[in-house]
C-alpha cells in the first residue's frame, strides 16, 4: 500500500531537477533498509526463508540508493 504513492512521488520527482526531493527518497530508501534489517533480526518474526528474502529486498533498495546518491552528486555539480 505504501510503494504504490512513493513511486507515483518518485517519479514526479524525477521530472525535477532538485536536490531536496532526491535527498528525501535517498533518506527513505535508507530507512526501508533500516526496517528490512530490523524485520530480519527480530527473534520468531520470520522463518528462514521469510529472513532471507527481506534480507535481500534491502540489498537490492541499497542498489537503487547507490545509483540515487550518484544521481544526486550529479545534481549538486551542475
Amino acid at each position: 500500500v505504501v510503494f504504490v504513492p512513493y513511486a507515483v512521488l518518485l517519479a514526479l520527482s524525477a521530472r525535477r531537477p532538485r536536490v531536496l526531493d532526491a535527498a528525501l527518497f535517498v533518506v527513505a530508501d535508507l530507512a526501508y533498509v533500516a526496517a528490512c534489517v530490523g524485520l530480519a533480526f527480530w527473534p520468531g518474526l520470520l522463518s528462514g526463508w521469510g529472513k532471507e528474502l527481506v534480507v535481500l529486498s534491502a540489498v537490492l533498495v541499497l542498489f537503487f540508493v547507490a545509483g540515487q546518491w550518484i544521481g544526486l552528486k550529479r545534481l549538486q555539480a551542475a
